[in-house]
């Protein structure tokens, strides 16, 4: 039973290889997979429960992590005497800032009873790499820095709008103020022009006066 899976995770790609090294993480890609014991660093044991109908499944099973490159892949052995054995791929492939995609690609050889029921374990294999997916990119930590990246820019473009909203009300305050004083500066230069004509004229009324006192007392 051969399978592909392809799933793009809100998460670092370190974050999701931490949980993947993780057996209570990684023991739920296994459809029916129950409690799951970590016998050292690599390797778990655990049972595998299926029940269709009447036909009900209860298989031991052993998880082995081997041909790891880290944080870029690595290799899951499924083994269980006389009912399944074959091999999933890992492959974490990183997108972006908080966003990584993750490849699965698997072929399991299923036996005995396990035989009868593969359109049952294809299915239930999908959900469970959907779930495995949905609880990594639940408890991912990226989730929270991205929100608050989020938050951070959505205050900048705040900021920037404030900054941007001030900028205008200045020059349009500062337009108003240019014309106010262009016009009391206009206004006060046609007063001080009008008065020093009127002075000039008075001062050459007076001259003239001065001009005709002087020329009868010469007579």
């Amino acid at each position: 039973m051969k399978f592909t899976s392809k799933h793009r995770i809100q998460c670092d790609r370190e974050q999701i290889w931490e949980r993947l090294m993780d057996f209570k993480y990684l023991g739920k890609v296994i459809p029916g997979g129950k409690k799951f014991t970590q016998v050292d660093r690599h390797r778990c044991k655990g049972n595998l429960r299926l029940k269709v109908g009447l036909i009900s499944v209860r298989v031991k099973v052993t998880l082995k992590r081997v041909r790891i490159n880290e944080p870029y892949a690595f290799r899951l052995n499924v083994y269980s005497k006389g009912k399944v054995n074959g091999d999933v791929d890992f492959t974490l492939l990183q997108r972006g800032d908080c966003q990584t995609e993750l490849n699965i690609e698997g072929n399991l050889n299923l036996k005995s009873v396990l035989k009868n029921l593969e359109g049952v374990v294809q299915k239930k294999l999908k959900k469970a790499i959907r779930d495995l997916c949905n609880k990594i990119e639940n408890d991912c930590k990226c989730k929270e820095k991205r929100r608050r990246i989020d938050d951070t820019e959505e205050s900048v473009r705040e900021v920037s709008k404030v900054e941007s909203q001030y900028e205008q009300e200045l020059t349009a305050l500062f337009s108003s103020a240019k014309e106010q004083f262009e016009g009391e500066l206009a206004a006060l230069i046609a007063r001080v022009g009008a008065q020093l004509k009127v002075d000039l004229m008075e001062l050459i009324r007076r001259v003239e006066n001065e001009h005709q006192r002087e020329k009868n007392d010469a007579h």
